[in-house]
């Protein structure tokens, strides 16, 4: 059926047809031939995208992608044996998303040309990665939503996809900050609005801001988007401190590895929080502050605290901060569409030095789907979503 979805669907090049076959190949030998009916058996759903990508959601898409490129690029790498029986014997999301944090950060040594091992000892740690004689031995975990704040997500999700997707199907991109989740009305005011002033956008006239109590937003020609972000609201949680103990319950079952670093991949919204917009500089230093503060007898190295590598439209403002003790923050772009940010937090004196290699290690992360796609002899990123001039 997905094989069958891909060759009807419409829109597309020849490479992203031949980019999604290879995907779907790839799964299939991995995870088995019967993994996704099983999964969908046992839970309702595939804890994949696949279904969105090969319909061709782009996002969806590339994160399916490189699920593939990395399972394949790991194929013979020390304890991917592991990882893949673990996966295909378990098809929860959680498992999904903890195998991909691994192999994420397994992907980026193995583009550095760092040694590498995935589940190491017993028990085992999640991998370590070796370079100028340092191993560094890390743990990983997904922070995934609670059931509010999942609710809150998914609302939230589909106004911003309603007003990016108007946005830019006229060519303009829309910036500023909601506050509020809008009800039908104002959101169909907010796309009327958008419908009005998408040609005095484009053509670089001014354009009367869209303001209401919880809505400042402004319209400008989609070449002009460099800088400017739209942001939504946040949720009731507060998710600092969630973070914080989960930080704290974790680090008190590491001894038993030997892992030194707790690498969290946070899904709950956090950076999307008050504490979220902060400049970068603020931002590390609070979440410095509360980790130290959580993790007042810590016995581990050190933190680090990233957000998904989330869709982005426009170019990401970049920023890079660093604190007295040794702390770094970065956001940077994903190639395609995405961004992430990321802190580092070293708990000891001794782990300090080793931030420049996890930033050596993030910044590979940038281009890291265009190398791989080369490294599997697949078409590039460009030619995969270049869309075939439509027939008269």
């Amino acid at each position: 059926m997905l094989r069958e979805q891909v060759d009807q669907a419409l829109g597309w090049s020849s490479a992203w047809r031949r980019a999604a076959h290879w995907t779907i190949d790839v799964l299939q030998e991995e995870l088995g031939d019967s993994w996704t009916v099983d999964a969908v058996e046992q839970f309702g759903e595939l804890p994949i995208p696949v279904l969105w990508a090969v319909s061709g959601h782009m996002y969806a898409f590339v994160q399916t992608v490189d699920l593939a490129l990395r399972l394949r690029l790991l194929q013979s790498a020390k304890g991917a044996g592991r990882i893949r029986k673990e996966l295909r014997g378990n098809r929860q999301l959680s498992r999904v998303l903890h195998v991909s944090l691994q192999a994420t950060l397994a992907g980026l040594a193995l583009r550095r040309g760092w040694g590498f091992h995935l589940e190491p000892g017993r028990p085992p740690a999640d991998l370590w990665f070796e370079t100028e004689g340092r191993r560094m031995t890390v743990e990983t975990k997904v922070l995934e939503p609670s059931d509010l704040t999942r609710e809150h997500h998914h609302a939230v999700d589909r106004m911003m996809d309603r007003i990016r997707d108007t946005a830019t199907s006229q060519h303009v991109w829309v910036y500023g900050r909601i506050s509020a989740i809008p009800s039908d009305d104002v959101l169909s005011d907010i796309i009327d609005w958008i419908a009005r002033s998408a040609s005095a956008a484009q053509d670089g006239g001014m354009v009367q801001p869209y303001l209401q109590p919880g809505f400042d937003l402004e319209l400008v020609a989609y070449g002009d988007a460099a800088g400017r972000r739209l942001s939504g609201p946040a949720g009731g949680e507060n998710l600092l401190p969630r973070f914080v103990r989960t930080l704290s319950d974790k680090a008190e079952r590491m001894s038993a590895s030997g892992a030194e670093w707790l690498c969290v991949e946070n899904i709950t919204g956090l950076f999307q929080t008050e504490w979220g917009l902060m400049d970068m500089a603020r931002k590390v230093a609070t979440l410095e502050g509360a980790i130290h503060t959580g993790l007042s007898s810590a016995t581990i190295g050190g933190v680090i605290a990233c957000s998904s590598a989330a869709t982005f439209n426009g170019t990401v403002n970049e920023e890079a901060a660093e604190t007295d003790t040794g702390s770094i923050g970065l956001r940077y772009p994903v190639l395609p569409w995405r961004a992430r940010e990321t802190i580092v937090v070293p708990l000891r004196d001794s782990a300090r030095d080793a931030t420049r290699h996890w930033r050596a290690l993030l910044e590979t992360e940038r281009d890291w789907s265009a190398w791989a796609l080369a490294e599997a002899g697949l078409p590039t990123v460009d030619e995969i979503i270049q869309r075939p001039p439509a027939e008269d």
